[in-house]
């Protein structure tokens, strides 16, 4: 696969590709497998905004009494607040009670009416087996609380991880020998659920992509054994050492030196469209090319099966796309309406705008979080 193209198999005539993209639905602009009721998205110009600092995940945010609260990670989580967006403060870092040195990404959030916030957490650990890739590691996935709107966080342990994984040092992949990472939630009050969205990075090729798992709202604070990923046709395999389907697999395995798969999830519930959107990054190989970034839509996140699938948004770019929606109606990472900012990497050139299909847009009958 060339960098910044749709892959197609070598050895193809010009017709025969034509052919193929129409019938596989390569071409993610225009692609012809698009149902009329698909919502749509598309990009605009806008002035460059910016976070308080650099980024090196999805960055949560929510609204607590008019202020902005908007986390920011590398490594280790940082604060910011102020007014609106625009208005953000200089970042504060925030700390985990334990002491631990451990590097953990706080990509999530989740403010509950009784003021106790609760994060979704990336970690990683570098255990020294490869001296000469510095970064080199197996990510896990755990959840956090906070008494104190992020000032200070509690473990509450690791919820998604993917067992036996052998970190082998000669693997292709520039970062992770496996394990699973880069997660965001979306919150569905009324069903009870927090459906977690997450990268998978280990062999072999069918575990690969974008996963998706549940928790029960009620057990968000003792949630070790309780995330439950799904495998096709329920949720039953456990978070802790099994194995789901991805909703958006790879192509190619990350394990390949010209690996094609999508990674980092961003999702939000769209107020104009009435469902949930999934933002994913595309690779171009094992060293993390960014190919594109990639939209689809979920209108009833109990049945991944309907969920759209993924056409390009944004052709090549940096990593960590995300949205964030308007101030006037408390917009956030996970909360959004018909045009929004789009980010990537902390840094924002555009407008995201949402159309609705033909039959309304909405793929299913959501539940509003």
């Amino acid at each position: 696969m060339s960098r910044g193209r749709e892959w197609v198999p070598e050895g193809l005539t010009g017709l025969q590709i034509v052919l193929l993209a129409l019938t596989l639905g390569l071409n993610s602009a225009g692609a012809a497998d698009r149902a009329p009721s698909e919502p749509r998205a598309r990009l605009e110009p806008a002035p460059l905004l910016e976070f308080p600092s650099d980024p090196d995940c999805n960055s949560p945010c929510f609204w607590h009494a008019g202020q902005l609260y908007l986390f920011t990670s590398n490594q280790r989580p940082s604060r910011s607040v102020g007014p609106n967006l625009e208005g953000l403060g200089a970042s504060v870092p925030s700390r985990f009670d334990d002491g631990a040195k451990k590097l953990r990404w706080i990509e999530a959030v989740y403010l509950r009416d009784d003021g106790l916030l609760l994060g979704l957490y990336h970690r990683e650990e570098y255990l020294g087996e490869c001296p000469e890739r510095e970064y080199f590691t197996v990510p896990d996935i755990g959840v956090a609380r906070s008494r104190d709107l992020g000032q200070t966080w509690t473990d509450l342990g690791i919820v998604l991880r993917d067992p036996g994984v052998r970190r082998s040092c000669d693997t292709p992949n520039k970062f992770f020998a496996g394990g699973v990472g880069d997660p965001s939630w979306a919150i569905d009050g009324k069903g009870g659920w927090a459906y977690i969205f997450f990268s998978s990075y280990t062999d072999p090729l069918s575990n690969q992509g974008i996963q998706i798992a549940r928790v029960a709202l009620a057990d968000l604070e003792a949630p070790v054994g309780k995330v439950w990923r799904w495998t096709g046709k329920a949720w039953d395999a456990p978070g802790l050492g099994g194995q789901g389907k991805p909703v958006v697999p790879a192509r190619v395995a990350w394990s390949n030196p010209k690996a094609d798969a999508f990674w980092g999830p961003s999702v939000h519930w769209n107020t104009h469209l009435r469902c949930h959107v999934v933002l994913v990054n595309r690779t171009a190989d094992a060293n993390w090319t960014q190919e594109g970034v990639y939209v689809f839509f979920a209108g009833d996140l109990s049945r991944p099966e309907t969920f759209t699938p993924p056409r390009r948004l944004h052709e090549g770019g940096s990593w960590y796309c995300q949205v964030i929606g308007d101030g006037l109606i408390h917009g956030t990472d996970s909360r959004a309406g018909q045009s929004a900012r789009f980010f990537m990497k902390g840094k924002s050139r555009h407008r995201v705008v949402f159309e609705r299909g033909a039959a309304g847009g909405a793929t299913g009958q959501p539940a509003s979080p």
